[in-house]
């Protein structure tokens, strides 16, 4: 993804949640849209220095919005970089989104895979085949007639789980040939120079809710589908890190946001599958007066260990996704010690 026309600036405040007032370059102050619901902060415990929202430090990056958007503000604020790290992140956290579907629209064969491997009952197999399907649907509705039932209940207390009860209006971001559902997740916080990426960065009770509903879906069994041969429903988390910095690994915010990274645990218990990729930003000055610049997101495969360290629910095509911080930091840790 690509953002040819940007204009460069310093943060002064943000207010109001999704408002930024910017000093540019030249001296000019505007108002620029946030199209992020984070805190944006850094750190274990998410702190408002170590991350990229700092005023009078952040310089940022911002696109001019079309006339015809109708919006109040005449830019949107995109890029940013964070003064703890000196990374560059990306702000929108719809990139996310838009970029899973384009690389799911053209079956990008580095997606298939990991997607393949992540859903796979055997991850130590030699022949993971990588992930085919026919028809792709967004922002698809969760099915209600199993999942609320009285069986569906009794199977997760058998299990030692909690039953969810799926809302109506429940949707999720992605479904592929109607039984794999798929959840996208941006992820910009940095919780160690180490390379640990959490999320959230802010208190989500949608993010949360939307773990339960994949792992409804995960731990359904329905005899009358396995009658007709169909394939069992799964359920799939993408964290999309967009940092330039490398991320080692990723695990949920627990300080920040225990009720999440409970969920996290449930669903991996469930059988919810989990995948994590790096979407890396970069900028580039167009001219030499440095009046306007040019930035790129671009997609950088990332391969884990060999061998899956304890604690990590993830595919090696993908940066090791862990349940807890704790578990994240060991494996950081041996890293370090072993190189």
């Amino acid at each position: 993804m690509r953002f040819p026309s940007l204009v460069r600036g310093t943060l002064l405040e943000r207010y109001k949640r999704f408002l930024a007032r910017v000093c540019l370059d030249d001296g000019t102050q505007v108002t620029a849209s946030v199209l992020n619901p984070g805190r944006m902060t850094g750190g274990d415990d998410g702190e408002l220095e170590r991350g990229y929202a700092v005023p009078n430090r952040s310089i940022v990056y911002l696109v001019a919005v079309r006339l015809e958007a109708r919006t109040k503000h005449p830019y949107r604020w995109v890029l940013a970089t964070e003064p703890w790290t000196g990374a560059l992140v990306c702000v929108h956290t719809l990139v996310a989104n838009q970029v899973i579907r384009e690389a799911l629209e053209t079956r990008s064969a580095y997606l298939m895979e990991a997607i393949g491997e992540a859903l796979a009952n055997d991850e130590t197999s030699d022949t993971i085949e990588p992930m085919t399907y026919c028809t792709l649907e967004r922002e698809r509705r969760f099915p209600l007639s199993s999942t609320n039932g009285k069986r569906s209940r009794q199977r997760a207390a058998s299990n030692g789980t909690q039953s969810h009860a799926i809302r109506p209006s429940s949707r999720c971001d992605f479904c592929l040939d109607q039984r794999v559902f798929i959840e996208v997740k941006s992820v910009t916080m940095c919780g160690s120079r180490q390379g640990l990426v959490l999320f959230p960065d802010a208190v989500s009770s949608r993010a949360t809710r939307h773990l339960h509903d994949l792992a409804a879906i995960a731990q359904e069994r329905t005899p009358s589908e396995t009658a007709l041969g169909r394939q069992q429903r799964q359920a799939l988390v993408i964290f999309v890190v967009q940092r330039s910095d490398p991320p080692q690994a990723l695990s949920p915010a627990e300080t920040i946001d225990p009720a999440f990274a409970m969920a996290m645990r449930h669903a991996a218990r469930c059988g919810v599958r989990f995948l994590c990729h790096w979407l890396r930003p970069s900028i580039r000055a167009v001219d030499a007066t440095q009046s306007s610049w040019a930035g790129e997101l671009s997609w950088t495969p990332v391969l884990g260990p060999e061998t899956k360290p304890p604690g990590c629910v993830s595919p090696r095509r993908s940066i090791p996704v862990f349940l807890s911080q704790e578990a994240a930091a060991q494996y950081l840790q041996s890293m370090d010690r072993a190189s």
